[in-house]
């Protein structure tokens, strides 16, 4: 003869567990870190770049594990007559003749990047990229010449210097927001809205047995397990 069996379980949602059981569940959860999107952080570096320096073909990279070589670093391409014509280091009294050298044709500022530098690219940290000038000299006097080079070697260390600077801004800015997105705090918020029914111990409960059960009162599911249903249990 068939036989219904019945049982009760307690159910509850995230908020009605207490705070241990929410943390246990919160440790446990090796997805909820990988669903921050820090897109909209590098997007506005990557607008930084641009109107600072008329950067284009700009590459971000970085690495928020704590970790050593943890940072961030970038390559780009800086508009030459952007940073000619706009950037202060460019219009200090003393690189003014390097301005009017190239405007002159005594020399052919040809490119300006952000580049990796060092031995090895295995970190993501500021200090590997540089910022490099690539340019042709027409002077002929040694002196002359060498003043030019002075110049050039002098911005290339003053970019490199505020390219790292607004680097460890935007790390700083990742690790920030990284460190408020997947707090135990943000945790609790977005589970609050989810539709999970756990035991006491924090155990969720199939949906299988909730689609199948009824509600006596604000905890408690009665679900009814019998011979002739449609689900196999095994």
């Amino acid at each position: 003869m068939p036989k219904t069996y019945k049982t009760e379980i307690i159910g509850y949602t995230f908020e009605e567990l207490n705070e241990a059981v929410q943390y246990s569940i919160y440790e446990s959860d090796i997805y909820f870190s990988n669903e921050v999107d820090l897109d909209p952080i590098e997007d506005d570096f990557k607008e930084t770049i641009s109107q600072l320096f008329g950067g284009i073909d700009i590459g971000v990279y970085y690495d928020i594990s704590c970790t050593q070589g943890s940072g961030a670093c970038c390559v780009a391409d800086l508009d030459v007559d952007t940073m000619l014509n706009t950037h202060s280091k460019f219009n200090a009294t003393r690189n003014k003749i390097l301005r009017e050298k190239h405007k002159n044709g005594d020399i052919n500022i040809e490119s300006i990047k952000v580049v990796r530098c060092g031995p090895s690219n295995f970190y993501s940290h500021e200090f590997t990229c540089c910022v490099e000038i690539e340019y042709t000299n027409y002077i002929e006097e040694v002196e002359a010449a060498e003043d030019i080079e002075e110049a050039i070697t002098t911005i290339e260390e003053e970019l490199t210097l505020r390219i790292r600077e607004l680097l460890t801004d935007f790390h700083f800015q990742l690790d920030s927001f990284y460190e408020d997105a997947t707090s135990f705090e943000a945790y609790c918020e977005i589970m609050s809205n989810n539709e999970v029914v756990y035991t006491r111990e924090g155990k969720a409960i199939d949906p299988v047995f909730i689609k199948s059960s009824f509600v006596i009162d604000g905890y408690q599911l009665s679900l009814g397990f019998d011979e002739h249903t449609e689900h196999s249990f095994t």
